[in-house]
């Protein structure tokens, strides 16, 4: 069925017009202030409007002779206009779209067309069948909003001035959260059928987001046309005695007729309501396929049956539908007759159409595929109708992303990852997320690293200025100064007796012995120490001064244990990763978790405890026998494993008969693969068990 043809058939069918925003004026702000309503306007039912759009310009008039624009007209240049031009139009003498087009050629962006005589509504612009290269959006205005718009313009009623105007395609956004939208048809629709089979699945999902969508049938209305009187004016165009028709797809007597239009229209209405939107596409794609677009095309009910059947629906359902809608006999058929007044009220007069939340949508239908609201319009006015805030997940697909995913933050379609602080892709709720640049107090990017004390964010670079930063390392460090200063006064006294005794020894003299070839020799210029009975022997220096080197030696092992007991107590002391900081623990069951610390947990040394960490707090308690793991440069368990050392204080001691060691506990870590091997400890009291 041709467009052109429908146009005229229907045009005394124009209905119910929807309500759009009004053309305001812009400037000059006393005209806006005048005419603060703005001026009643209908879009055309072609070009391009921009739903949920506008567009501001200055208004061009066009020259005189020719503001009907049914020839061609002029470049509408001027410099003030800039890149918006919107021309002024007089309705009459031509079709709209030769009215369009000429002004489109001439630079136009838009087209405010004016009506040329009074009337109660006003009308669709609807296309000649030409109008597919057009594609600036138009209006229609009445003819007294006209005259005030050229008023204005050409100084009727002042000076004249140039007028700046915003047209809006912003119908009013319903609060109902359900968007019902009529796509009307026929079954001979061949403009559709590359529309019904790319937006298919477009169809079915909004069908199920709260957008249920209803196909119609376009016919007319044989009553006015004289197609019910008994001679049958209208021949094979008709059924029901004349009363539904429509027009011959191809020429009488050939092929088909229309009254096998109107017979499948009916077919697929039943297929709607028995199998509704999802199946609907599926018959009538199906049905395209193998029995419309072919060389000759059978619109039978036996092809149709056999469709119905391939696709997996019952025929006898179908048929039982058609039946009870009185479809044999003259008069009305219930179906068909609900289809003629519906066309009636939305005014349809051309094909494809289509209705969202009762209003015209006149734009294009293509909708190539991944189809998504920026390179499908129909799906973005649907989408638009929709409260703010409540579109269907359909309305959120990202351009090439299949139909109903959107892209994340990452660009990732249907993802859930965000581009966290690092610069790393990964889901926000994850515990990685920002996590790659912390520093160790867990601040993106914050740079702050754990020092030689084990203090986040510290300064300290070595283990010896961190000994330092406490009370007792403080007097340990004394004390060691102190023993340090003893130490070298004693090694240089012993050092001296030492030298006195070998002057005493082997002082410079002849050797008298060399005639003995026997006798061990000595070397040239020694002499050998006299031995005493024990009272007096040179070899071993004087009675005062042995006692003196055995004094000196008993002062350098009290000195060595000093500072090894020193060491030791530095080490128990330096047990957390810092002060107000944490360790980590690991309790027999395997699990590790992070032990806070505000204060030591040394219950019977309080003052080291306070000396420690200044800001005291209760130390928190944690099981006994509880694994604690400090590594003293980063806190953390990461790396080799920890050995106990094979000698010394602090080694594994050897297990007790008959039983397991017990203060050397190995326990398997969770990352990494290695084993652990740390001193039991009871966390209580933080001592060795």
């Amino acid at each position: 069925m041709s467009a052109p043809l429908l146009a005229l058939i229907f045009a005394v069918m124009a209905g119910i017009v929807a309500s759009y925003t009004p053309i305001y004026i812009v400037a000059p702000v006393w005209e806006q202030k005048a005419h603060s309503s703005g001026f009643e306007e209908v879009p055309a039912m072609f070009g391009f409007p921009k739903r949920g759009e506008e567009l501001t310009g200055m208004i061009a008039t066009l020259p005189e002779g020719n503001t009907e624009a049914c020839t061609p007209i002029p470049p509408l240049t001027d410099p003030d206009v800039r890149n918006t031009v919107i021309a002024l139009v007089d309705r009459g003498h031509c079709f709209f779209a030769t009215k369009l087009r000429n002004a489109q050629n001439a630079g136009a962006d838009a087209v405010i067309m004016v009506d040329n005589i009074k009337e109660s509504y006003i009308p669709h612009m609807a296309d000649d069948g030409t109008g597919a290269d057009i594609t600036i959006p138009s209006m229609l205005i009445s003819l007294d909003s006209g005259n005030i718009i050229k008023g204005i313009i050409n100084g009727t009623t002042g000076t004249p001035t140039k007028l700046v105007v915003t047209m809006s395609w912003n119908p009013p956004r319903s609060s109902n959260p359900t968007v019902p939208w009529t796509f009307w048809t026929d079954s001979n629709d061949e403009a559709a059928v590359l529309w019904k089979q790319s937006f298919a699945s477009a169809a079915t999902m909004l069908d199920a987001s709260a957008a249920p969508m209803r196909p119609r049938y376009l016919m007319f209305d044989g009553d006015l046309y004289g197609c019910t009187l008994p001679e049958n004016p209208c021949g094979g165009m008709c059924m029901n005695g004349g009363r539904y028709c429509a027009t011959d797809p191809d020429m009488p007597g050939v092929g088909l007729d229309g009254v096998d239009v109107v017979a499948m229209n009916l077919y697929q209405i039943c297929v709607w309501i028995t199998y509704h939107t999802p199946g609907w596409f599926t018959f009538v794609n199906a049905f395209n396929t193998q029995c419309v677009l072919l060389a000759n095309p059978d619109f039978s009910q036996a092809c149709a049956d056999r469709v119905a059947t391939s696709v997996g629906q019952n025929p006898s359902l179908i048929a039982t539908c058609i039946h009870n809608s009185n479809a044999t006999h003259d008069g009305t058929n219930t179906l068909l007759e609900a289809e003629l007044n519906e066309a009636g009220q939305d005014g349809i007069e051309y094909l494809p159409s289509v209705i969202i939340n009762d209003k015209d949508y006149n734009n294009d239908l293509t909708c190539d595929p991944p189809i998504d609201i920026t390179h499908c319009d129909l799906l973005k006015s649907i989408c638009f109708e929709f409260p703010v805030g409540k579109q269907p997940s359909i309305c959120m697909s990202s351009a090439g992303c299949p139909l109903g995913q959107a892209r994340d933050g990452c660009g990732v379609c249907n993802g859930t990852g965000q581009i966290d602080p690092c610069g790393v892709c990964l889901p926000p709720s994850g515990a990685a997320f920002g996590k790659s640049c912390a520093g160790c107090d867990g601040v993106p990017n914050s740079g702050k690293q754990v020092d030689a004390c084990g203090v986040c964010g510290g300064t300290t670079q070595s283990f010896s200025q961190c000994v330092q930063q406490t009370s007792i390392g403080s007097q340990v460090m004394s004390v060691n100064a102190s023993v340090s200063s003893e130490l070298a006064a004693l090694r240089a006294e012993l050092a001296s007796l030492r030298g006195s005794i070998n002057s005493a020894c082997f002082s410079a003299s002849p050797n008298p012995s060399s005639s003995s070839s026997s006798s061990t020799e000595r070397p040239a210029g020694a002499t050998a120490c006299p031995v005493d009975n024990g009272t007096n022997n040179p070899s071993m220096g004087s009675s005062s001064d042995q006692k003196k080197m055995l004094a000196i030696a008993i002062s350098l092992s009290i000195i060595t244990c000093v500072l090894g007991a020193a060491g030791f107590i530095v080490w128990k002391r330096r047990r957390l990763v810092g002060t107000g900081g944490a360790r980590y623990v690991r309790t027999r069951d395997g699990s590790t978790a992070l032990r806070a610390h505000s204060s030591l947990d040394h219950e019977d040394d309080p003052e080291a405890s306070s000396s420690l960490h200044p800001t005291g707090g209760k130390p928190v308690s944690l099981p006994k026998h509880t694994l604690l793991v400090d590594r003293e440069e980063s806190g953390v368990i990461s790396g080799p494993p920890l050995e106990p050392p094979a000698r010394g204080p602090f080694a594994a001691p050897a297990p007790a008969a008959g039983g397991k060691a017990k203060s050397a506990a190995k326990a398997k870590g969770k990352k990494g693969g290695g084993d652990i091997n740390v001193p039991l400890i009871d966390a209580s009291t933080d001592e060795d068990l």
